[in-house]
């Protein structure tokens, strides 16, 4: 089973493109303002009329398409290691954990007053993270990935 062919067995459609990347999107625009407190500085009273709040809005947007392309490919790998059949589960398991894990990196990013550079590479170790755990899990423990 090649690398390709698993991606084109997840079967994402467009809606849930559509709403994965959407609804990730405010993760990285509240880690802008959380973490870079100058950015609200170059931004105006009005948000809707200032292009600097729609170039956050682009950033964040742009990060969390990364962010959902970096989850295909650790469920892709996932499944190259574990040659299981159930790819959607697998998929739908990758995106929850991603999610709390960039929810964990945020509350821990703001706990320990990092700044917005900790919180990028704490946030998108999560495949090195989640790829190890896994080895660990199935090598160790026996268990099975889904």
């Amino acid at each position: 089973m090649s690398f390709l062919t698993i991606i084109k067995d997840l079967k994402i459609n467009k809606k849930t493109i559509f709403f994965s990347v959407l609804g990730q999107t405010y993760y990285f625009l509240i880690a802008f303002f959380l973490f870079r407190p100058d950015y609200l500085q170059l931004i105006d009273e009005n948000y809707f009329l200032d292009f600097n709040f729609y170039f956050l809005i682009l950033v964040s947007f742009f990060m969390s398409i990364i962010w959902f392309l970096m989850n295909i490919s650790v469920t892709a790998i996932l499944l190259l290691l574990s040659n299981k059949e159930n790819t959607s589960s697998l998929f739908i398991n990758a995106m929850i954990c991603s999610i709390g894990y960039l929810t964990f990196a945020m509350v821990l990013n703001f706990l320990l007053d990092y700044d917005f550079r900790h919180f990028i590479s704490f946030a998108f170790s999560f495949i090195a993270i989640r790829i190890i755990w896994t080895i660990i899990r199935m090598f160790l423990f026996n268990k099975s990935l889904v």
